[in-house]
């Protein structure tokens, strides 16, 4: 059995820990809250612009947002989002694995792989894939206080890739929020961009400068936005992933404690009982 001091010096060291997990579990329960509220704004205001750029496609009749480019031919790039800090239980080790079955997934196709995301980026190296973007470049950046602006910026860097014939087809792979306790791993194409919408053509509206000039500029905005919200929606699992696992965390530890205290006054009786037995010995030797 352990002495004494090994058991106290135990129940200090997860006493510490106890406080970590609290803490980090009290900070991400904050954070999802702020992020679950701007991932409904996200939803909504993509919602409404998918909808006003469906009122505007269905005028034109020579829309060209479903012609694929043909450059690129049999590549398929793929983002894999994950994030920039652990503590989070299964939520980077999900999107590790996915990763692993992108072969399987996507057969006969040339992957060309984006991580935004310190752990999947350094697990990618680790086994030695060859990333797409250049040497020394990554966005990392845009998981630290995501804003629209940076998801514009990240956007333009895929466009020009995928208007350059870099690939045929853009795949983002991240991690969707449910609720709380509930998170699952998803794939959603993003390039060539579409907007599903049954709208139907009734010649109401009159359109300025053009219909044409409109409705490039709605599909745009909305592609933003489609990046933008699983950005958001991403950090949101994360946040959800990390509240859970800090407060099993804190809640293993509970219960470790308890263990270690019973083993602290069983040691601590065990002692006394053995001082005890020595002085009635020697009261009789």
């Amino acid at each position: 059995m352990a002495s004494l001091k090994e058991v106290k010096r135990r129940i200090v060291s997860v006493e510490g820990t106890q406080k970590i997990t609290v803490a980090r579990q009290m900070i991400s329960s904050a954070l999802l809250h702020k992020s679950q509220d701007s991932l409904a704004k996200a939803k909504t205001y993509r919602q409404a612009i998918d909808e006003l750029y469906g009122k505007v496609a269905v005028l034109d009749t020579d829309s060209q947002q479903t012609k694929r480019h043909k450059p690129g031919e049999g590549k398929v790039g793929v983002i894999l989002i994950s994030s920039n800090s652990g503590m989070c239980g299964a939520f980077n080790i999900n999107i590790v694995k996915e990763a692993e079955h992108l072969k399987e997934r996507y057969p006969g196709k040339e992957l060309i792989l984006y991580p935004i995301g310190k752990k999947i980026r350094e697990t990618l190296l680790n086994q030695g894939h060859q990333l797409g973007f250049e040497k020394n470049f990554n966005l990392d950046q845009i998981l630290e206080k995501p804003t629209f602006n940076k998801s514009v910026e990240a956007v333009h860097y895929f466009s020009d890739l995928f208007k350059s014939g870099h690939w045929e087809q853009l795949i983002v792979i991240y991690t969707h929020f449910n609720t709380v306790a509930s998170q699952e791993v998803i794939h959603a194409p993003l390039m060539p961009y579409t907007v599903k919408t049954t709208e139907k053509n009734n010649n109401r509206f009159l359109v300025e400068p053009s219909l044409e000039t409109v409705r490039k500029n709605l599909l745009e905005k909305s592609l933003k936005t489609a990046f933008h919200t699983m950005l958001i929606d991403s950090l949101t699992s994360e946040y959800a992933a990390r509240t859970i696992a800090m407060q099993l965390a804190s809640e293993n530890a509970n219960e470790l404690l308890s263990e270690l205290n019973i083993t602290y006054n069983k040691v601590r009786q065990q002692n006394i009982t053995t001082e005890l037995l020595d002085i009635v010995g020697n009261s009789f030797a």
